[in-house]
């Protein structure tokens, strides 16, 4: 796969994750697009570009918080202070990302 179909790719499943943020899809691990935004990610980590390596490591964070998020979710009340603490680490990877992604788009 080069590296517009990888943009692409990473563009659909970008859109699958949001929809799971805004709660509007339920997440699973499991899920392809999640699969793949994680296999993306560690791909990205390998490039030569540093904004893309940024991009890639923030992709991986988020995906790691989110399921961190989920899983507390399951044993925790919402307003616990776990989750209250996880929920602030999820939003700081989501920044990156969208940090990462700004100065790519800058870039080109």
């Amino acid at each position: 796969m080069n590296y517009e179909e990888k943009v692409s790719r990473y563009n659909e499943c970008l859109d699958v994750m949001v929809e799971v943020t805004e709660l509007k899809r339920e997440y699973s691990p499991s899920i392809p697009e999640v699969i793949e935004f994680r296999k993306l990610g560690k791909d990205f980590k390998r490039s030569d570009n540093p904004d893309i390596k940024l991009l890639g490591a923030r992709t991986v964070d988020y995906v790691r918080e989110l399921d961190e998020m989920v899983t507390l979710l399951k044993y925790m009340q919402p307003e616990s202070r776990a989750v209250r603490k996880q929920e602030a680490l999820l939003k700081k990877a989501k920044s990156g990302m969208v940090s990462a992604i700004i100065r790519i788009e800058g870039s080109e």
